[in-house]
């Protein structure tokens, strides 16, 4: 494509065309699961240096086999990213077509659509 074929910046073709809804719909998605993982890494980090390092061997408990630091630091955030990962997929991501479906042909009488 020459510089000649795409539309200048401040052109009218430039600003009538916006944003594809696939692309919002998935720059949505990619942010939730970044903050997710951001939010999971600071509070895992944050927990486990401060509950982790510099105890007495004696003040260790254990919750369900693993050091209590352990488990309120790495498995339940864990399993709560589980959980919320899995919400997130089958409630509120969706599918998107991929083309618009304005501009595919009416199906001829008695065709049947599937989809």
């Amino acid at each position: 494509m020459t510089s000649f074929d795409r539309p200048q910046q401040g052109s009218p073709a430039s600003a009538t065309r916006g944003e594809d809804r696939l692309v919002r719909s998935a720059r949505r998605e990619a942010l939730f699961a970044l903050a997710l993982w951001l939010v999971s890494m600071v509070y895992t980090i944050t927990y486990c240096y401060l509950n982790g390092y510099d105890r007495a061997p004696e003040a260790l408990t254990f919750v369900l086999w693993f050091p209590d630091w352990v488990f309120w630091g790495i498995v339940v955030p864990w399993i709560s990213c589980v959980i919320v990962s899995t919400w997130f997929a089958f409630r509120f991501m969706g599918d998107e077509p991929l083309e618009d479906e304005s501009s595919l042909p009416a199906p001829a009488a008695g065709e049947t659509v599937h989809g």
